[in-house]
């Protein structure tokens, strides 16, 4: 089932409550508003969630919680693109493995490297994107395991420094 609240003019933060629709969720749609605040960490709770974690246009701040991690079960569409997020990417992002497009984290202001663990999206064939951003450090070897892409990797407009790996020809 869906939880869909997109394209409206919703206020505040997002609710911690949320993250006890982990039974009832397929779909987690709030993008499109005027949210604010951090991402709460209780969304790791949708863990049984398989596609559609979207959160984009709206003016979420903070880190991203690592706990969205545990949604591992996303295959497709975890957006989290256009806010005002800062800091690291989560490293535990390496554990949606069964991602296999849209991976959207453009137009924030992340910072750090490239968190290597993306190496373990072995089945994203499609869209993802990084650009946008202040990441920082070389682009990891370890993306060369994204061998399955097929179309739309793209890391633009950050700071990103050293070589580009040979196994980006993998891709």
């Amino acid at each position: 089932s869906y939880f869909r609240l997109y394209s409206n003019d919703l206020t505040g933060s997002i609710p911690t409550q949320l993250g006890d629709l982990s039974k009832m969720v397929q779909r987690f749609d709030l993008y499109s508003n005027a949210l604010t605040g951090p991402i709460p960490t209780q969304l790791g709770g949708l863990s049984e969630m398989t596609s559609n974690f979207r959160l984009w246009s709206n003016d979420l701040t903070g880190p991203i919680p690592s706990q969205l991690g545990a949604l591992s079960e996303i295959t497709q569409v975890f957006q989290l693109r256009q806010n005002s997020l800062t800091g690291p990417i989560p490293s535990q992002f390496g554990a949606l493995s069964e991602m296999t497009s849209y991976f959207y984290l453009f137009s924030n202001t992340l910072t750090g490297p490239i968190p290597t663990q993306f190496g373990a999206l072995t089945e994203m064939t499609s869209n993802f994107y990084l650009f946008s951003n202040a990441l920082t450090g070389p682009i990891p070897t370890q993306l060369g395991g994204l061998s399955e892409m097929t179309n739309n990797f793209e890391l633009y407009s950050n700071a990103l420094t050293g070589p580009i790996p040979t196994q980006l020809g993998m891709l």
